[in-house]
């Protein structure tokens, strides 16, 4: 049964859960080797087999995962497994709800902590390179203003690398890379407090400096205390 090429999780609690981190490299290692027994997503992963059926069997109840046919492996049979759909995406009846964010906040941590143990392994194993001859690491943090059509173009972008790297099969010229993306909008704390008592957009830091000096120009001025005044004893 071929996959399908997209699918919605509408529920963002079904969404949390299979975005559990060992789940996330489950899901991503089956859409990489295609059908496949847990012992080969094992050994992708380099996790203990054993550890995996229980994730696998989450996976099959949430509708994300399907258990194919039996094969023969040795004198056992294993069962086999695949995703549904090429790409799993959130699509939540109500994308601005709380438990939404929630559930996205959950999958860019989830993202940070999968890209962390790949650096961490990489590092242990000495092989994060940053030099002009042998380079195996890009990494930036970048700040920038975009418009919503920039914005989409920004994840066209996104989508392009995601390709490429799906596009990559194993070649003796090749190796393994992990990328972990995301495009945030930036809320400053002091401008989402505001917004939470009157209602209104976060403001941005001009417009937050421009209250913030208009708040200071309509205080009453303190009257100085004069000598005079004083009691003296």
């Amino acid at each position: 049964m071929s996959r399908l090429k997209s699918m919605a999780v509408t529920s963002p609690k079904a969404w949390v859960t299979m975005t559990a981190p060992v789940r996330l490299e489950m899901l991503e290692a089956l859409r990489m080797l295609g059908p496949c027994a847990i012992a080969d997503i094992a050994t992708m992963l380099d996790r203990p087999a054993d550890a995996l059926y229980r994730h696998m069997d989450k996976l099959v109840r949430l509708g994300v995962v399907r258990e194919l046919e039996q094969r023969k492996a040795g004198r056992r049979l294993e069962r086999t497994y695949d995703v549904v759909a090429e790409h799993l995406h959130p699509g939540f009846r109500d994308g601005g709800s709380k438990a939404a964010n929630q559930a996205y906040d959950h999958t860019v941590k989830v993202i940070c902590k999968i890209a962390g143990r790949a650096s961490r392994d990489a590092a242990q194993s000495g092989q994060l390179k940053f030099s002009a001859e042998a380079r195996t690491l890009a990494a930036l943090v970048h700040h920038g203003w975009l418009t919503p059509s920039e914005f989409a173009r920004a994840r066209e972008l996104l989508m392009e690398l995601q390709a490429l790297l799906g596009a990559g099969r194993r070649r003796p010229d090749a190796r393994l890379y992990v990328i972990a993306s995301m495009l945030l909008p930036v809320v400053r704390k002091r401008g989402a407090r505001r917004a939470r008592v009157s209602g209104a957009a976060p403001a941005s830091p001009s417009t937050s400096a421009t209250d913030a000096s208009r708040d200071r120009a309509a205080r009453p001025a303190r009257k100085p205390r004069s000598g005079s005044t004083r009691r003296e004893r």
